[in-house]
Parts: structure tokens; C-alpha cells; sequence
């Protein structure tokens, strides 16, 4: 009978687990863990396309290849100018050293972080090869007639002479004397005030009437122009010419838009100046020997020195204004320039670690601008051309070959294994420029000459 029962109850336990839900059991920690099982870290191979931003270069390693390629790449661009095959040496492990020409560069491949590194540079694998870059010839100005696209007004060549004596000289006594507090006053000067000297003033600016904060000074020595900048606002200084010392007068000025003082941004106000003193700007002949950051012995011969840098800038301006199109210029007069903008501005980011779409946003960049400036450049330097053929004007071949052979000599002098042959092929790739130095060069001459007109008796 117990046994039937037994029986019974072990039938009946089963029945009931076989018609229950799974209860989970419990680890009392009596069961040992699971064996960690760690995967092996993934191993890259060397081959393939290499860049490092650091040297502005790249490369590719081939498998099964003693030869590598080198791609020059254009400063701030992922882009090349030219390739070079070169000798490859792996060792079959991590070492890979290139030659070309007498020049060896080892490279240490880590198949683990995938990277290729060298004394002083980490390059990364590349998925794309780097574009060309493009590259485009220096127009050459001679093929084109320069009627048929522009007109020359005349050029002002009064004001260029007006100019220089007005900005010269204060830059001269800059450097000798520094900062324009330190310029001395004439005594007891009995001329007015005028564009292009050093005064000394007291003034007190009034919006509506009422001084403004930071907007009264006494003894201030700064720079009248009208032209130059003066390190004030426009306009601050363009009442003070035509004054005498001793003189009080009102000036009226209205900040810029953009000014930082919001309160004072864009409105118009009124300085009422007294003229203390007027400064002495030139120079003993003494002074300008006891400087030595040039060799000049005479105030004059400073000046006169002075010219070449001072006539170019105001005859570039004078020459851009005075030339209108009467029609669009070839796309080949001007690409080479479009591209030589956008190239310095890469190199630009590039040197200050920012993106060139960051850098042209602060620049206020964009492909209209850029192109507009190199269209600029070209109307200029064929305007040049325009007052060659108008004036008579000319080089010769003896000064073309004089500056060629200075490029030449260049060369030589700074790539010390360079051959002759290879200094005459780089000088020939740059025929084009000298010519236009040399046009440039002869047409500044005229203008200056035109701009100084010697006196005769």
C-alpha cells in the first residue's frame, strides 16, 4: 500500500512540474564563471594611400612593388601639382625607407593603430587619392590688344606728387622718432595747418550738444591726411588744415556704422578743436646718419628713395581708376591670377589650422570676390601694356637677360647641387613674370617721371 502511494506521489510531482513555468535559479556562486574569451586585435596592412597634414604630403606604398609614389600637394589643398616614382625599401615587417635622389626617408608602419610615421610626422590611410591641382599659365599680355577691351582716362599725376609729399616724410621721422607723441613742434610756426603734418591739439566731442564719455583730450599729436590713415575716425582730422595756432574750431564727424561703442555708432557729432602746435617732420642730415637701419647719409637722398615705393602704390590706384572695360576679357587672361588668389588664401588656413570655408567666412570670401580681384589684376597689368604702346615706351633684350641671369644665379645659390641646366629649365618656366616685371618696371619709371617733372632753366 506505501509502496502504491509512493508511487503515486512521485507520478503526481512530476505531472506538476511538467505543467509549470521555469523558476529561475539562484547562483550562490558555487558554479565557476564562464571562460573570458578575448577577441585578437584587428592587423591592418601598409598598403594603399597615405597623407599626413602636418607636412602637407602624401603617398602610396604598393604591395609587391620596390617603387612608391609621391604626391606634391598644394599647400591648404588635398589636392597635387606633380608625382614621383621613387625606390621603396620594405623590410616585410614595419620599415619602409624611400630614396630619391641621394635622399633617404624611413617610414614605421604600426599594423595595429594603422598609421605610418616618420621622425616627425603620423600619416593617415586614405580612402581617395588626392585631384590634380589645377594649374595655369602666366597670361601673356602681348597677344592681346589691350584697345579692345579697355580705355584710359587720364591719370592725375599732380595728386601722386601731392601724396607722397604728404605721406614721405611723416613715415621717414616714424622711424626715426617712433611713436608720433614724440615728434618735435616748430617754433612758433606762423602757417596754417595742413594735410600731411604732425599737429598738437586739445578737443572735446559733444553728441547733441553734451560731451561724451571718452571723447575729450589735451595734448594729442596725431597725423592730418585725408588719405593716409591717421589712427581715427574719418574725417576726425580733415577740418584741422587751412588753421593756424592758437586757432579753436568746430569739426563735425560721424562714426562709422559698425563703430564699438553702440551709443555712438552711425551718429553725428562735433569736436571743438584748439590747435597748440604744428610738428617739425623733417630731418637734420645728421639725424638721418645717426640711423642705422639704412645707409642713407642726407635727408634727400631718404626721400628720393622713397619714391620708387611711394609711386608705385599711388600710380597702381590712380591706373585701376582711370581704365574702364568696353568689353569681358578672356577667361586666359585672368584664370592664373583667380587661382594664385585662392591658393595664398588656402595656404593662409592652412598655416593658422582652420578650415578654408572658416577662413573665407571672416574674409567675407567667395568665388564672386575672388574672381572679381583677378579680374582687377588683369585689367591693370594690361592697362600697363595700353601706356607702353600709347608712350613709346620699352625694355630691352639686355635687361631681360640680366634679370634672367639673376634668377638663375638664385637658383644656383639656393639648391647647392643644382646644375646650370637645371636653373636655366626653372628660369624658363618664369619667362612670362620677368617680361611683365620689366613692362611694369618701365611704365613705374614714366610715372614717376611724369609725377616729378624736372624743372628746367
Amino acid at each position: 500500500m506505501l509502496k502504491k502511494f509512493l508511487v503515486f506521489v512521485l507520478l503526481a510531482a512530476m505531472l506538476a512540474l511538467s505543467s509549470c513555468q521555469v523558476v529561475e535559479v539562484i547562483d550562490h556562486g558555487t558554479t565557476p564563471p564562464p571562460a573570458e574569451t578575448t577577441a585578437p586585435p584587428k592587423e591592418y596592412e601598409p598598403w594603399g594611400l597615405w597623407h599626413s597634414y602636418l607636412t602637407s604630403g602624401a603617398l602610396e606604398l604598393k604591395k609587391d612593388s620596390n617603387k612608391a609614389t609621391l604626391y606634391y600637394l598644394q599647400t591648404g589643398y588635398y589636392a597635387y601639382t606633380k608625382t614621383i616614382e621613387v625606390d621603396c625599401a620594405y623590410d616585410g615587417n614595419a620599415t619602409f625607407t624611400l630614396s630619391f635622389e641621394g635622399e633617404t626617408v624611413t617610414f614605421t608602419f604600426d599594423k595595429f593603430a594603422n598609421t605610418l610615421k616618420t621622425s616627425n610626422a603620423t600619416y593617415l590611410h586614405q580612402d581617395k587619392a588626392p585631384t590634380k591641382h589645377p594649374v595655369y599659365t602666366y597670361p601673356d599680355y602681348t597677344k592681346w590688344n589691350p584697345s579692345s577691351y579697355l580705355t584710359l582716362e587720364d591719370i592725375d599725376f599732380t595728386a601722386i606728387n601731392t601724396l607722397f609729399y604728404e605721406g614721405a616724410p611723416y613715415e621717414i621721422a616714424s622711424a626715426v622718432y617712433g611713436n608720433v607723441k614724440n615728434f618735435p613742434l616748430l617754433e612758433n610756426p606762423t602757417r596754417p595747418a595742413k594735410n600731411g603734418d604732425v599737429v598738437n591739439i586739445d578737443y572735446c566731442g559733444k553728441l547733441n550738444g553734451v560731451a561724451f564719455e571718452g571723447g575729450t583730450a589735451t595734448g594729442v599729436q596725431l597725423f592730418v591726411s585725408d588719405y593716409f590713415d591717421t589712427g581715427y575716425i574719418p574725417g576726425f582730422t580733415k577740418g584741422i588744415a587751412g588753421h593756424v595756432v592758437g586757432d579753436t574750431f568746430d569739426v563735425p564727424v560721424t562714426f562709422p556704422e559698425n563703430y564699438h561703442a553702440a551709443d555712438l555708432a552711425g551718429k553725428e557729432v562735433v569736436f571743438t578743436m584748439t590747435l597748440n602746435g604744428i610738428g617739425n617732420l623733417v630731418l637734420t642730415d645728421e639725424q638721418v646718419q645717426e640711423y642705422k637701419e639704412n645707409d642713407y647719409t642726407t635727408y634727400a637722398q631718404w626721400l628720393e628713395a622713397e619714391k620708387e615705393v611711394y609711386v608705385k602704390h599711388l600710380f597702381q590706384e590712380s591706373l585701376i581708376k582711370a581704365t574702364k572695360t568696353v568689353s569681358p576679357l578672356p577667361e586666359e587672361s585672368y584664370l592664373y591670377f583667380y587661382q594664385e588668389i585662392l591658393d595664398y588664401y588656402h595656404m593662409v588656413a592652412y598655416y593658422n589650422s582652420i578650415d578654408y570655408e572658416t577662413l573665407a567666412f571672416y574674409y567675407g570670401l567667395s568665388e564672386t570676390v575672388v574672381m572679381n580681384e583677378a579680374v582687377k589684376q588683369t585689367t591693370y597689368n594690361l592697362a600697363l601694356y595700353a601706356l607702353m604702346a600709347e608712350n613709346g615706351l620699352a625694355w630691352s633684350e639686355e635687361d631681360f637677360n640680366a634679370k634672367y641671369d639673376a634668377l638663375v644665379a638664385k637658383y644656383l645659390e639656393e639648391q647647392k647641387n643644382a646644375t646650370e641646366e637645371d636653373a636655366r629649365k626653372y628660369a624658363d618656366g618664369f619667362i612670362m613674370q620677368l617680361k611683365h616685371e620689366l613692362t611694369e618696371e618701365t611704365v613705374i619709371a614714366w610715372a614717376t617721371e611724369q609725377s616729378f617733372p624736372t624743372t628746367t632753366e
